[in-house]
């Protein structure tokens, strides 16, 4: 028969630790009122069917069956009861058990009662009521017989008995002897039972955790109690297999074990008991592992190793002594097998893992590192925990440098080997570690090996794709950091084997070409030794996918455009507005943070643009059939983003203006550079596009529109056996080179298709790629001698060009013979001065760069107004304000104005506010001197001013009816002293940056220049000299013995002089032009001439130029000549220590130059006309200065130059008397012996005038 406890089963083997523990019950029974507590082990008895109970002799007793059936019916219920008490089921059938025990009729009731007492005595009863006690005490009553302080009846307390006789006995304190629990040992031992455990331990069978544990706890817990004799013959044995046991665990069976630690410890509590044990053992203790003993032991071993190594020769003297050397200690390590042992245990301790590494280092520097040792290493990481793999791989790595090809190629042998049955997280640390090897090999050998195995790694079928990147990363990552001498010549077998696979197939094309963009990646930016192909390679990309599609024809050595969807063009405008895209296309390494935007950018973004401009710019005979629809379209693109940019801009700027913020200041600088590329796209398109029109210009853009210093040219022409005579050519320094070409072949008559005319300066060529060049950009000077060559390029001229006969041609019909408008007026640039809302906008950017205080985009958006010709809606707004509107239509062609234009007028006219009483005002009457040039916006004044003097000065033929119908518009208008008010009023541009200011007063002052010319002119003409002698050319004051020369005289002597009939001729040419016109008016007393009237009345009264303007134009002057304009208004000592070579902060730039050789030549005429004002200043000290500064202390050549000039003039020619003259050589005396001195350097000029 079989005893059970419920829920538990019957074990040979000792159970799972306390996986057998019951939970506990704590259900209660409520019989009859009284509580009773449930037991924790019932005993159930299980009778077999038809199994007689008893002797066979049929005195076999009675089993009570209906109690067990009561029994098992009480405790199978959910609320199940126990039944405890006296005569009960409980204690009925537990003494029917007990009978047949006794008559041997159970069938190995051993482990079962065994079992039930376990589980009964082990229960933690906590609401025992006082029966149930007493009854458990009446039941169990033998149990006080064994108490703790019951001495052992097999070792007395008085005897001899030696260890080897016994296997426990009691401890040295008497007062709890535990008889009991030893003689329970002893009997155990002398049944046999330690040596069956040993042979158990020994058998090796089925040694699981769980068995190991209930074995060996058991006498962990009573190790005091056994002697010595016993631990060691028994138990010792055992101890020394359970680490090799535990070592042998698999990854597996931990993590089982792992997830029942909350439940049995049964690891830890082996590792507990099994030392408890060994403490018993004398001399033990001593040998137990302990991780500071073994760093202390490492720290003693290297301590060894460095001194040997710091100190090799130092016991060479003593060969017959046995000093350690460094052999000796090598030879040490490997006999004790020292590797062998650190590598045992705690390479999970990275301390542990350092003292370690320096004892390979040691071995490896003494050759004595074997194959077997490499081995060793090796096996200490397989298959081990992650910390410990970690560990060695990285020491590993660290050594790699220092390990032989062979000991190198065994470690890639090893990692063959471990590949094979490895998982996909161990692959990739194989993968790692072997990099990092291959990264340190001197000789390269292994890192090919390596590298072609990741290459057929990657090509693999059956691996993942994450290890196939790695594979990948890794064979880049090698090539980038190998050591090997051949690390270029890799690179590129590498990057040939990327190419053969894109030849072979597509099946590995994407991984090929992203590993050929990784390998290019490694090379170094080096701008100054790129291939000279590798700047055209997106170009030819991007050419070659286009003419692949169709969009581009290739015609010769260029690409037409046959579609204006090109592949690839949105990424070009990226490319130009984020150096970082451009960066992707090119592999151009940029600088960090916002240089990327701001400077390494400029230059990928000029390659963008030249080949925005190149694909746009050459159109396809589709495209040119509708070239004002495609240069509409390209414009209005360009002008969106524009918009878009300004948007964003305008709105950053609001926010820093509210909060300083560095991140908004940079990105509001970024967008600013973005608008100044795309402004650098429309100039360069516009530039083009006016390039390719080789016919000569009728519209002419602003930026040539008005006439330069005038240039007389002498062309000699080389033609050996023939004489001809030199040409004398007037032109001027805005001109360009092209049109100076035409002139010349235009008075020879020779026809431009059939003669190639080069022209050459000083025997150097000006080549054909120069023609539009101005010839303010060439080295040329008024007088200067050109050479000129005629070639033939057409044998079917009727006669030879050098022929200066009317009869040797007739007059051939070219290209040179008048502008083409009908193909002018497709150009770009004029079809956008047609359009008034892109001035404006122009001009709302400009005014943005100069509040953003960032010059290149206030210089973009006025370098943009100045290619394209001048707004129509301000050239319509300045003959209005003229009153020359009739003349408009006939001033500019008729197809200028289209409906958008004048729609466009009318609007912006409508939003202003008109005078009360006055109906239907004409467009054009908001248009005032206030609005057009003291308006708010300083880029709106600066270029009505430069459409202004392009109006009065225009660059082709200024001396025309139409040009002399503006000009003469505007002196008759009254408002032409409004000119010179600007150089004194202080509302002129109040808020303008100096950059502006200087370019406007630049302009001022040559309208001035005119003005002031004309007015004079018109004085000697309308004056009757009281003397009756006709003019003499005579200086001033000359000591001839006549009376002095009267004012008129006088300035009709000047006029001869001012301005300069050399580089003015033009400009004296149009004031004469414009008095005679303006005289007859005034002497003639016409209406159409009384608005001028006043202002000639204060000219003849001395009054105009005032004083004012004088000392105006003399800061104005002062001011350039350092360069700062910004000063204009400083006192005159503020503006010499400008000029004091120990104060100058800079040097005038070219624009500050011309603005003082312009004030001084106006101050020169506003003395002549007024030489009260020369009187004045000669009094005045600050008038000193001024020509000290100017004429000596000036560091620009060319203003000491032009203020001589101007000095001499006004010295000669401004006054009747000699003062002046007399005053200047005085002046120039006084400082000859101290700053003529000190300035000996620039006194060339000083000693021309003195």
């Amino acid at each position: 028969m079989t005893i059970a406890t419920r829920g538990q089963g019957v074990m040979v083997d000792p159970p799972d630790a306390q996986a057998t523990s019951q939970p506990p019950l704590n259900m209660l029974a409520n019989a009859g009122g009284m509580s009773v507590e449930p037991a924790e082990a019932t005993t159930e008895q299980h009778l077999p069917a038809n199994e007689p109970v008893g002797e066979e002799s049929g005195t076999e007793p009675s089993f009570p069956h209906n109690k067990l059936a009561m029994l098992e019916e009480k405790i199978s219920s959910p609320r199940w009861v126990v039944p405890v008490l006296p005569e009960q089921e409980l204690e009925v059938l537990l003494q029917a058990s007990i009978e047949l025990c006794r008559k041997a009729h159970a069938l190995d009731p051993e482990q079962a009662i065994l079992q039930a007492l376990g589980n009964i005595l082990s229960v933690h009863v906590d609401t025992s009521k006082l029966i149930l006690k007493t009854c458990l005490l009446s039941h169990f009553g033998l149990k006080a017989l064994f108490p703790h302080s019951r001495p052992s009846e097999t070792v007395p307390p008085t005897s001899n008995i030696p260890d080897e006789d016994v296997y426990a006995r009691p401890p040295a304190d008497s007062r709890t002897p535990r008889g009991w629990l030893v003689d329970l040992v002893n009997k155990f031992g002398a049944l046999g039972g330690f040596q069956i455990l040993l042979e158990r331990f020994q058998g090796g069978k089925n040694l699981t955790v769980t068995v190991i544990h209930a074995l060996i706890r058991p006498f962990g817990l009573c190790y005091e109690l056994l002697t010595v004799h016993t631990i060691v013959k028994y138990l010792m044995p055992i101890v020394e297999m359970v680490p090799v046991v535990l070592d042998n665990l698999t990854d597996d069976e931990l993590k089982k074990e792992a997830k029942n630690e909350s439940k049995n410890d049964a690891i830890s509590a082996i590792i507990k008991a099994a030392k408890c044990l060994v403490s018993r053992v004398p001399n033990q203790e001593e040998m137990i592992s302990s991780f500071n003993g073994k760093m202390n032991a490492l720290n003693e071993v290297n301590k060894v190793i460095a001194s040997v190594t710091y100190y090799p020769h130092r016991h060479t003297g003593l060969e017959e002594e046995e000093w350690l050397t460094a052999e000796r200690m090598a030879k040490w390590i490997k006999e004790n097998r020292v590797l062998q042992i650190v590598l045992r245990d705690s390479l999970h301790q990275p301390q542990y893992v350092e003292k370690l590494e320096k004892i390979l280092r040691f071995i490896i520097k003494e050759r004595s590192l074997t194959l077997e040792d490499l081995d060793n290493v090796w096996a200490a990481q397989a298959g081990k925990h992650e910390a410990i793999v970690k560990n060695v791989h990285d020491l590993l790595a660290k050594l790699a440098w220092d390990f032989s090809p062979e000991q190198l190629d065994h470690l890639f042998e090893c990692f063959q080997a471990s590949w094979t049955n490895a998982n996909k997280k161990q692959r990739e640390k194989l993968l790692e570690l072997i990099r990092r090897l291959a990264e340190d090999d001197k000789d390269g050998v292994m890192a090919h090996k390596v590298l072609t195995l990741f290459w057929n790694l990657a090509h693999s079928d059956d691996v993942p794709t994450e290890i196939m990147d790695q594979a990948l990363t890794a064979h880049v990552k090698i090539l980038d950091y190998s050591c090997s001498q051949e690390r270029d010549a890799q690179k590129t077998v590498w990057l040939d084997n990327c190419v053969e696979e894109l030849k072979t197939g597509d099946q590995w094309a994407l991984p090929a070409l992203k590993q050929i963009r990784e390998i290019c990646c490694l090379y170094e930016p080096s701008p100054n030794m790129n291939h000279s192909q590798r700047k055209k390679c997106f170009e030819r990309f991007f050419k070659a996918v286009n003419t692949k599609e169709g969009k581009l024809k290739s015609k010769r050595r260029t690409f037409l455009m046959d579609d204006v969807d090109l592949i690839g063009t949105e990424y070009l405008w990226r490319a130009y507005m984020c150096a970082w895209a451009w960066t992707k296309l090119t592999g151009q390494a940029p600088l960090k943070g916002t240089e990327v935007i701001t400077n390494s950018g400029d230059e990928i973004a000029g390659r963008a643009i030249e080949l925005l401009k190149e694909v746009n710019t050459n159109l396809g005979p589709r495209l040119q059939a509708s070239l004002l629809e495609f240069h509409d379209s390209f414009v209005s693109e360009c002008l969106d983003r524009l918009r878009a940019h300004y948007d964003t801009v305008s709105v950053l700027n609001q926010a820093t203006e509210k909060e300083e913020d560095c991140v908004l200041a940079t990105r509001l600088q970024a967008e600013a550079v973005r608008m100044c590329r795309v402004m650098k796209v429309l100039q360069e398109y516009i530039g083009e596009c006016d390039g390719d029109f080789t016919v000569e210009r009728k519209i002419l853009p602003l930026h040539r529109a008005c006439r330069g210093k005038h240039l007389t040219l002498v062309v000699r022409f080389s033609n050996p056996g023939r004489t001809v005579d030199d040409l004398d050519m007037f032109t001027h320094s805005n001109d360009t080179l092209a049109s100076l070409r035409r002139q010349v072949l235009r008075r020879i008559k020779a026809t431009g298709a059939n003669v190639k005319l080069d022209l050459l300066i000083n025997g150097e060529l000006l080549f054909p790629a120069e023609d539009r060049k101005l010839l303010s950009q060439i080295p040329l000077r008024d007088k200067m001698l050109l050479t000129a060559k005629l070639s033939q390029v057409n044998a079917n001229m009727p006669s030879s060009p050098d022929s200066s006969s009317d009869s040797s041609t007739s007059s051939p019909q070219h290209l040179y013979d008048g502008p083409n408008l009908e193909a002018e007026n497709c150009l770009p640039g004029v079809f956008m001065s047609q359009r008034p809302t892109c001035a404006q906008f122009f001009f709302q950017l400009a005014d943005l760069g100069c509040t953003l205080q960032y010059p290149p985009l206030r210089d973009g958006a006025r370098m943009l107004l100045k290619l394209i010709p001048p707004d129509t809606f301000t050239v319509e707004c300045l003959h209005t304000l003229f009153q020359g509107a009739r003349m408009l239509l006939k001033l500019i062609p008729p197809d200028t104005f289209t409906v958008e234009c004048l729609h466009t007028l009318f609007q912006l006219h409508a939003r202003t506010p008109v005078d009360q009483g006055t109906s239907s005002p004409p467009p054009a009457a908001a248009c005032t001197v206030d609005t057009l040039f003291f308006g708010p916006s300083p880029s709106q004044v600066l270029y009505n001013l430069e459409v202004m003097y392009a109006l009065l000065m225009p660059a082709l033929d200024p001396l025309s009816d139409k040009a002399f119908e503006f000009q003469f518009n505007f002196m008759k208008s009254g408002d032409a002293p409004v000119i010179l008010e600007m150089l004194t009023k202080n509302n002129f541009l109040p808020s303008a940056d100096a950059a502006t200011k200087r370019s406007a007063y630049l302009t001022v002052l040559k309208i001035c220049k005119l003005l002031l010319t004309v007015i004079g002119h018109v004085m000697s003409r309308v004056t009757e000299d009281p003397q009756s002698s006709p003019p003499q050319h005579i200086e001033c004051g000359a000591p001839d013995g006549n009376l002095p020369l009267s004012p008129v005289a006088v300035l009709r002597n000047a006029l001869h002089s001012i301005p300069s009939q050399n580089t003015e001729y033009m400009l004296r040419s149009v004031a004469l032009k414009l008095a005679q016109g303006l005289a007859e008016q005034i002497l003639m007393a016409s209406s159409e001439g009384e608005r001028a009237r006043p202002m000639f009345l204060q000219a003849l009264s001395r009054e105009l130029p005032n004083m004012s303007t004088v000392r105006a134009v003399i800061r104005l002057a002062w001011a350039s000549s350092s360069g700062n304009l910004q000063l204009l208004n400083a006192s005159p000592e503020e503006l010499h220590r400008m000029h004091d070579h120990r104060t100058a902060t800079r040097l005038p730039d070219t624009e500050d130059v011309l603005v003082c050789k312009e004030a001084l030549e106006v101050l020169t005429i506003t003395l002549v006309l007024n030489p009260k004002c020369l009187e004045a200043l000669v009094k005045d000290k600050m008038w000193h200065t001024f020509i000290i500064d100017l004429l000596l202390l000036c560091k620009n050549r060319s203003v000491r130059m032009a203020a001589a000039e101007q000095f001499l003039l006004i010295s000669t020619w401004c006054s009747a008397s000699q003062q002046p003259l007399q005053f200047c050589i005085t002046l120039l005396f006084t400082v000859l012996g101290t700053t003529v001195v000190e300035h000996a350097a620039g006194s060339h000029e000083y000693f021309q005038l003195l």
